[in-house]
C-alpha cells in the first residue's frame, strides 16, 4: 500500500509565515486608503484652505480704494461696486485673537460669514513705502478781471474825500484796480492826491 502524501511540520510553518506578511501589507494597504479618503481632517487639506483663503483676501485688499481701519486682527477697506448700485461697497476680515476662533468676512452691513475655520495665528500689518514724486512746476491758472464793486458819483464844490475799501472777495496776493474818473465843471483843479495804501498809475 502506497503511503498518503502530508505536509511535513516545516511546510506548515512556512505557510503561516508567509500568510502573516501577507496579513500585515494588506492591513498597511487598507490604512493608508482610509487616510488618504480622509481629506477634510488631512494636514494637507487644511493649508491647502488656508492658502486659498488667504489669497482671497489678498486679491480683495489688491482692488481696494481706500483703507478704512487696520488693527492686529482686523482690515476693513472701501472695493469697487460688487453689488450693483453704483457704490462703492465695504469689505472687513476680522479674527477675535482667540486661537481656534475663526476668520470672517463681511461685505457692508451683511453678516459675517467664515472663510477660515480654527485659526490658531493671525496679524494683520502694513509696510510703508515712500515714493519720489517727479519735480512739476505749477503754473497758475489765468484768471479774468473781476468788478468787485461800484461806487456813486461824487458832486462837490470842493475838495472832496473819496474812501475806497478793498473788497471783502479779495483774496490775500490779488492784485486790485481802482479807477476814478473826475469831471471839472468849470475853472477847478482835477489833481489827484495819492493815498498811502493806493498807488496811482498814470494815464497816458
Amino acid at each position: 500500500m502506497n503511503p498518503r502524501p502530508a505536509y511535513t511540520l516545516v511546510e506548515l510553518l512556512a505557510a503561516m509565515a508567509s500568510s502573516a506578511v501577507l496579513m500585515a501589507g494588506l492591513s498597511s494597504a487598507l490604512y493608508i486608503a482610509s487616510q488618504a479618503m480622509d481629506l477634510e481632517s488631512g494636514g494637507s487639506a487644511k493649508r491647502g484652505r488656508a492658502d486659498g483663503s488667504i489669497a482671497g483676501l489678498l486679491a480683495d485688499a489688491r482692488t481696494a480704494t481706500r483703507f478704512r481701519a487696520l488693527t492686529a486682527t482686523a482690515v476693513e477697506f472701501d472695493v469697487p461696486d460688487r453689488t450693483g448700485d453704483g457704490a462703492a461697497d465695504k469689505l472687513r476680515y476680522a479674527w477675535s485673537g482667540t486661537a481656534g476662533d475663526p476668520l470672517t468676512r463681511s461685505l457692508n452691513a451683511a453678516t459675517p460669514i467664515t472663510v477660515l475655520g480654527d485659526v490658531r495665528s493671525l496679524t494683520f500689518g502694513n509696510v510703508a513705502r515712500s515714493v519720489t514724486a517727479p519735480n512739476v512746476v505749477a503754473t497758475p491758472l489765468p484768471k479774468s478781471p473781476l468788478l468787485w464793486a461800484a461806487q456813486a458819483p461824487v458832486n462837490a464844490a470842493s475838495s472832496t474825500s473819496l474812501t475806497l475799501a478793498q473788497p471783502t472777495k479779495a483774496l490775500p496776493g490779488d492784485l486790485i484796480l481802482a479807477m476814478i474818473a473826475v469831471k471839472d465843471g468849470g475853472g477847478g483843479s482835477d489833481e489827484i492826491i495819492e493815498s498811502a495804501d493806493w498807488t496811482e498809475l498814470a494815464m497816458g
